[in-house]
């Protein structure tokens, strides 16, 4: 099974775990922006996602 790109969960710098900051509708354009955690199924690691995903399917 072949998946899109990953959204990165850790900062490439120092390692600590990024926060989504900016959602936008790609219709419209419309973007709403704060502070959201990502959620907890994309805090798992690849490897745990792939078995979910697999395991739900």
């Amino acid at each position: 099974m072949q998946f899109m790109k990953r959204i990165p969960s850790s900062c490439p710098a120092c390692g600590e775990p990024l926060r989504i900051g900016r959602l936008k509708c790609a219709a419209c354009e419309t973007a709403v922006e704060g502070d959201f955690a990502f959620p907890a199924l994309m805090q798992l690691p690849p490897a745990e996602q792939e078995f979910v995903l697999r395991f739900v399917l």
